[in-house]
């Protein structure tokens, strides 16, 4: 398996353990328009092509790292700064659940599903 499919096989693992409590506001299917990495491993800001609840198309989306430690964290970040950076190159469709409140994004997912 390379090594962006188990950075984004990852993601869902550390996803289902971590803000299990958290609602969102809106989930969406849409494309990425852009990723910025600078603030990693604290925070992710991306864009999407995408109205998401309150948060206008194109606008800075950002997903905070989630995790019980430091290295828990680390490793989120970079799982789902792969995952994005997998869906701008290949212009896959990711499926992102968050709140309008500074459009922070909560639950990220390659391609879009059913249900979760």
């Amino acid at each position: 398996m390379n090594k962006v499919l188990k950075l984004a096989l990852g993601v869902c693992v550390l996803m289902l353990g971590s803000n299990a409590a958290s609602a969102q506001d809106w989930t969406v299917d849409a494309k990425v328009t852009m990723v910025n990495t600078t603030q990693m491993p604290n925070v992710l800001f991306f864009a999407l092509d995408t109205n998401a609840g309150s948060c206008p198309a194109r606008s800075y989306f950002s997903y905070d790292a989630h995790g019980d430690d430091a290295a828990t964290k680390i490793h989120n970040m970079e799982a789902n700064a792969a995952l994005l950076m997998t869906a701008k190159s290949t212009g896959q469709t990711v499926r992102i659940a968050g709140n309008n409140l500074n459009c922070t994004a909560e639950i990220v997912y390659l391609g879009s599903v059913d249900r979760y």
